[in-house]
């Protein structure tokens, strides 16, 4: 069955919240609040247009306080445009275009299709892609060797953009790690680092898993109080 798609506005305490339908061959309801802070449902078929107001109300506190913190993420924001400064591992790069440039460590040189922000972004993220690459090869060899024995060359990791976690592990201990990190510090993008290496062996977040956590990183709860300070890159 084709997906379908509605729009409407529902009207809570707080106003107007734009609501986003998708009808989908799917057998439950889900609920995300996107980048924009309208309020995505996403549901069977069959359920009708009252049910999903009476879901989407049922979850107001929630929502509200998911819209909340996007709308702040939104406000910390940077513009992709060729002056911005951005941060790069934690410290500001200045983008410049290519054309335009030399190259010095505090400007990072791209050369986007266009100006427009999409295209100045992807340029910028192409550029810094092999950065971050590079530092997870080096981190994720280290800590593999130091927690396990691993050789670095057996470690399998990957970057891709995500739109809501810092990385992942699977049971087959493939690691993916968000290119959002690539603006963080380097010794946040550790702890990511040994955080899902630590899934190797403990895959559920229980005691023997923090237990190990804070064996390799002692002050791992500073650095995981500093990372949150970052969420909002996850955005950009």
């Amino acid at each position: 069955m084709n997906e379908r798609t509605e729009a409407f506005q529902l009207t809570t305490d707080d106003g107007e919240w734009p609501v986003v339908l998708r009808r989908q061959n799917r057998k439950t309801i889900a609920l995300t609040v996107r980048v924009d802070g309208t309020i995505e449902v996403r549901v069977p078929a069959g359920v009708a247009a009252d049910e999903v107001r009476q879901f989407v109300r049922s979850k107001q506190a929630w929502i509200r306080r998911s819209r909340t913190r996007q709308l702040q993420q939104n406000a910390k924001r940077w513009p992709w445009q060729p002056g911005v400064r951005i941060p790069v591992l934690g410290k500001a790069m200045r983008i410049v275009l290519e054309a335009e440039g030399k190259p010095d460590d505090g400007s990072l040189l791209v050369s986007p299709r266009s100006t427009a922000e999409a295209d100045v972004r992807k340029a910028c993220l192409a550029r810094l892609k092999p950065r971050l690459e590079t530092l997870l090869g080096r981190q994720t060899g280290l800590w593999a060797k130091r927690l396990y024995g691993t050789r670095a060359q057996d470690v399998t990791c990957s970057v891709r953009w995500m739109r809501s976690r810092w990385a992942s592990c699977s049971r087959d201990r493939r690691m993916r790690f968000n290119l959002a990190l690539v603006f963080v510090p380097e010794e946040l993008v550790e702890l990511v680092v040994v955080h899902e290496l630590c899934h190797w062996r403990e895959f559920s977040h229980n005691r023997a898993f923090y237990d190990l956590l804070a064996s390799a990183l002692p002050d791992w709860k500073r650095r995981d109080d500093e990372l949150k300070a970052w969420d909002h890159v996850l955005t950009q």
